[in-house]
């Protein structure tokens, strides 16, 4: 609890406004709900830089998304994505294996072997992930504006 509230007085003590810092922490909250592990920090400076948020605040909004909250995010954002497709879910569904074939793929520049896996499973986590990153942008904005704005006032 310490490490959080100094996290928050340091994005307090940015050279940048409450709102540009808020706006930049929900840029990094929200992308980690998208299925793009590897790409959440350069998307999530890119959708900063675009809407001209702090990019340094975006960074540590990705920190949203860990080893221990992909046990949540991911299986949320493919089983919204899987109803709003209207798709049967994948029976033995394994993220990791997933997402481990998709590094390897990367590494060989061989992605033969992924089609299967990207239509039935990244597909539907990036549908789901969109409606979390909206639902996480607004939520993490508010919240962290909320705070930034007590920090200020003492």
């Amino acid at each position: 609890m310490k490490t959080i509230k100094k996290l928050f007085e340091k994005l307090s003590e940015l050279n940048a406004s409450e709102n540009s810092v808020a706006l930049g922490f929900a840029c990094g909250a929200a992308i980690s709900m998208t299925p793009f592990i590897g790409f959440h920090t350069l998307l999530a400076a890119s959708t900063a830089f675009l809407i001209k948020a702090s990019v340094l605040a975006s960074l540590v909004g990705t920190i949203v998304g860990n080893p221990w909250t992909f046990a949540f995010i991911w299986p949320a954002s493919y089983e919204l994505g899987r109803l709003i497709l209207g798709r049967q879910k994948r029976n033995n569904l394994d993220f990791d294996a997933v997402f481990d074939n998709f590094k390897n793929a990367f590494g060989s520049h061989d992605f033969s072997g992924i089609s299967q896996d990207l239509e039935e499973v990244i597909y539907p986590m990036a549908v789901g992930g969109v409606i979390l990153y909206v639902i996480t942008f607004a939520l993490s904005f508010v919240i962290i504006k909320h705070i930034l704005k007590k920090l200020k006032n003492k």
